[in-house]
């Protein structure tokens, strides 16, 4: 999220974006990749999400994590771009007749459903939106777009240039928070080229639009009610070495960290493109477990205890671009 920043502003997002990673992650082995290091943030902001708000606790919690920096008394409003109407970007916290509270992951989109409370109220997902514009998303799904205003797109919702950093790194959340309820491919247009269970524009997005400020002050406030931390505000880059995709900035550099490039270079499928159904796998270990993906996401074939480099049969799929996972590696594969 690109916005401007007072002074003290500019100094604080240096201060909190260390050099190292935060005592908060000592326990991660920050040197997996994929599933394994998902698993292992999915452990550490679980166990650690000790304090669960209230969804009408929120409303008075928002006032504070979403503050406008520039301006008193105001709060930022999610989508928004304009100094007045429904697309205002910041405005009075009081009266509270002009905003709600927005779920980013549309509440019904979930499975299940997402309601008021759990996911429904984590303090890390939820935004201050217009009440109008709030209303004009509903549940679209998110696709992708360009300029500064939020707009509806090929049945798809746009959020805005200066905030689909902050949806994307929110989803990414709510999906390693809430890993069975809240699934990226439920909320976003596809493809899903990188990973079969994160989109490619979120990763897009993570990569284009760096953390701001802004961004830092609602992670360090809900960490402070809740317990638990957003990791990919605190490093972008955790997006790269999860599901691979664009490389996104890296707030720790001195933090031993997997490349986030091993997808694709370590496992291969020939011939790609596939014919007459039959493929061979190099890079995966004796007796692996491999699944084929769509590019909606919809698991298409599963074949077990796969040596490296036996032939292997698939079904009689449709032509088309398919993920092709093997444990926590993934390769695109063509079927003719």
């Amino acid at each position: 999220m690109k916005i401007k920043l007072s002074f003290l502003a500019i100094i604080t997002s240096i201060v909190i974006f260390a050099q190292t990673a935060p005592s908060y992650y000592n326990g991660i082995d920050f040197t997996k990749t994929g599933n394994a290091l998902k698993t292992q943030l999915t452990t550490l902001i679980t166990n650690t999400h000790t304090v669960k708000i209230s969804y009408s606790q929120l409303r008075d919690e928002l006032k504070i994590s979403d503050k406008d920096p520039a301006v008193p008394n105001n709060i930022l409003l999610v989508y928004g771009s304009q100094t007045s109407g429904i697309h205002q970007r910041s405005r009075a916290a009081n009266p509270e007749s002009g905003w709600n509270r927005e779920h980013v992951f549309a509440q019904s989109l979930g499975t299940p459903a997402l309601g008021q409370s759990g996911a429904g109220s984590d303090g890390h997902h939820l935004r201050p939106s217009d009440i109008q514009l709030n209303s004009n998303r509903g549940n679209l799904f998110f696709a992708d777009g360009s300029g500064a205003t939020a707009y509806a797109t090929n049945g798809g919702w746009f959020p805005g240039d200066e905030w689909k950093g902050d949806i994307a790194r929110i989803i990414m959340y709510t999906y390693v928070r809430y890993p069975t309820q809240c699934l990226p491919k439920n909320v976003t247009k596809g493809p899903f080229t990188y990973s079969a269970d994160m989109a490619d524009i979120l990763l897009k997005w993570n990569a284009e639009d760096p953390v701001s400020a802004f961004e830092i002050q609602r992670n360090n406030h809900f960490f402070g009610v809740q317990k638990n931390r957003n990791p990919f505000i605190d490093n972008p880059y955790l997006a790269t070495v999860i599901w691979g995709g664009p490389k996104a900035q890296n707030t720790w550099p001195n933090t031993i960290l997997a490349t986030g490039e091993v997808t694709n270079k370590i496992i291969s499928v020939y011939p790609n493109p596939v014919r007459n159904n039959e493929l061979f796998i190099n890079g995966i270990s004796n007796d692996a477990e491999v699944k084929i993906y769509n590019l909606t996401g919809q698991l298409v074939q599963t074949i077990s205890n796969v040596k490296n480099n036996q032939k292997i049969i698939l079904k009689n799929l449709p032509k088309g671009v398919y993920i092709l996972k093997a444990g926590e590696l993934n390769t695109k594969l063509i079927i003719d």
